[in-house]
């Protein structure tokens, strides 16, 4: 069976429940191979909207969330670089190696691969603050508390700071979702062809190395694969039927873009 032969709306639903923090994205995120493919699964995912509105005039409902969403990653990057050049600041100048470690402790908690994650994609920003706090200790989180900052505009403690951050994040998580949700409903099939087999090929790599992690429970891995199992035998039914009465098939018209 091909991955080519699942309607567009099914591709984008199994990718969904992939990247969404809700969902699969944590167990898949955890996972050494897979893990930083998500990323790459993002971009096909804004690819294969993108090339199915080729051509086509972006709603003005999606003009403005572009502009939002972009106003919000900038400060989602603007606020991760302030509060880890503050923590590596105060981390320099304590005189106290006891306190320095400390605070590179708490850097290494909320920013684990450094500032990479302003170079990630949307979803995947709005999904990192839940991550974030389960990677915060207990002393972490005192530190966060009674760190404060003096600025000509008032006091805040690191917490005040980092809670600003979670919620321009999910403000980002929300702004994008509906901005695909909105692209999805108003595409145009007539240029989705590049767009479907750089989804194929990217979950076919993602599949690929799964089968490598040795990290996923059989729930896990159920979890991950059945819906997309499920999708790819509806649709080889759907073939066969388009087969026997010598049609061409096509994936999108035949089934109807059924969601999973």
């Amino acid at each position: 069976m091909s991955l080519l032969d699942l309607p567009t709306p099914t591709m984008h639903a199994i990718a969904s429940a992939w990247l969404d923090p809700a969902k699969e994205r944590p167990i898949l995120a955890r996972l050494p191979f897979v893990g930083p493919l998500l990323n790459k699964l993002h971009q096909v995912q804004e690819g294969l909207l993108a090339h199915q509105n080729a051509g086509r005039q972006e709603l003005p409902e999606v003009r403005e969330l572009i502009a939002r969403t972009t106003a919000l990653d900038a400060d989602h990057d603007r606020y991760s670089r302030g509060l880890h050049a503050i923590v590596t600041g105060i981390a320099e100048i304590s005189d106290e190696p006891a306190t320095a470690e400390r605070y590179r402790t708490l850097r290494t908690a909320l920013f684990p691969t450094g500032l990479d994650i302003n170079r990630q994609g949307y979803l995947v920003e709005a999904g990192e603050p839940a991550f974030r706090e389960r990677r915060l200790s207990d002393d972490d989180n005192a530190l966060l508390a009674k760190t404060r900052v003096i600025t000509p505009e008032g006091e805040v403690s690191l917490r005040n700071v980092l809670d600003k951050l979670a919620r321009v994040a999910h403000a980002l998580g929300d702004a994008e979702s509906t901005k695909v949700r909105l692209r999805q409903e108003s595409a145009n099939e007539s240029s989705r062809g590049p767009a479907r087999k750089a989804w194929s090929r990217v979950v076919s790599h993602i599949l690929a190395t799964l089968d490598l992690e040795e990290g996923l429970t059989d729930e896990e891995r159920r979890r991950i694969l059945e819906p997309l199992e499920s999708a790819l035998s509806r649709a080889a039914k759907a073939k066969a039927r388009a087969k026997q009465k010598g049609e061409a098939f096509d994936p999108d018209a035949e089934e109807g873009g059924e969601s999973v």
